[in-house]
This record gives structure tokens, sequence and C-alpha cells, in this order.
């Protein structure tokens, strides 16, 4: 190489790509603890691993916390609680009234209750969007049995 030297390239640490999944596998699932080598935690359930998992639902309840706001969002299986990972999350979840449909992608977490750690959060005009989510995550278990 000349004796030129390689550029450096700074390692970004790896990201999961987001999982469409149904409320009720990222709950039913076990909660799987990440090493300390970096490995994210998960949810292993029938429907595979989850690190980081796209929803989407119906907002029911909403709670204003001292770390924000908090929904309680709902697709056709279950009920999931929705916590902003950022500011720029809160602000989105703010807006968000009840009866509002809304795409989440995030981690899920557990303390004394499973919960969506979510770090996208966007509105949803169109009700058909929840439909085709569920029909794609049936569609992915399928294809990986």
């Amino acid at each position: 190489m000349d004796g030129e030297s390689a550029p450096i390239r700074s390692e970004k640490p790896h990201r999961e790509t987001a999982r469409h999944a149904l409320v009720s596998e990222l709950l039913e699932g076990s909660f799987v603890k990440g090493s300390a080598e970096g490995e994210a935690n998960f949810i292993e359930s029938e429907a595979g691993r989850f690190a980081r998992v796209c929803i989407i639902g119906t907002v029911v309840e909403r709670k204003s916390t001292e770390d924000g706001p908090e929904l309680i969002v709902a697709d056709a299986t279950a009920e999931i609680l929705v916590r902003p990972a950022n500011d720029l999350v809160a602000s989105t979840l703010q807006g968000l009234n009840k009866g509002a449909d809304a795409l989440l992608i995030g981690k899920v977490r557990e303390t004394r209750e499973r919960f969506l750690l979510a770090e996208i959060a966007r509105p949803l005009e169109d009700p058909n969007w929840e439909a085709a989510h569920l029909l794609s995550a049936a569609l992915s278990r399928k294809k990986s049995k």
C-alpha cells in the first residue's frame, strides 16, 4: 500500500434489525438478559428471537409520569406498556391520544413488568396498517418454520 496506512474506521455497535412482532409474542415469550460481551436482551418465543421489535397498535391509555409519558398500546393480540427512550420519542408519545394508531420500534425491557422502550414512534393515519402489520408478522412466522 505504498506505506500509506488504511483509513481508521470507527466500530459502531451492532444494531439488531427490528422484527415485526405481535404484542402477545413479546409478553408470552421468555425474557433473556444479554451477555456482558454486548449481546442485547431479547425475547425467546415460539415465533423466534426478538431483540428489537416493530409493533403497530392503538393507544388505549395514556399516563403522565415524572419520567415522561407512558402509553398502553394494544394490537389484536394483547396490550403492552410503552415508555420513551429519549426526549424526541417522548414528545411524539405526548401527542398520541387515546384511540390513535401508532407504529413503535424499540427494545423490550423487563423490571417489575415487561414493557417496550420505544426508540421510534410515529402516528398512523390509516388503520389498515395494523392489519398489514399483523399479516406481515404471520407471514414471517410461516416462512421461518
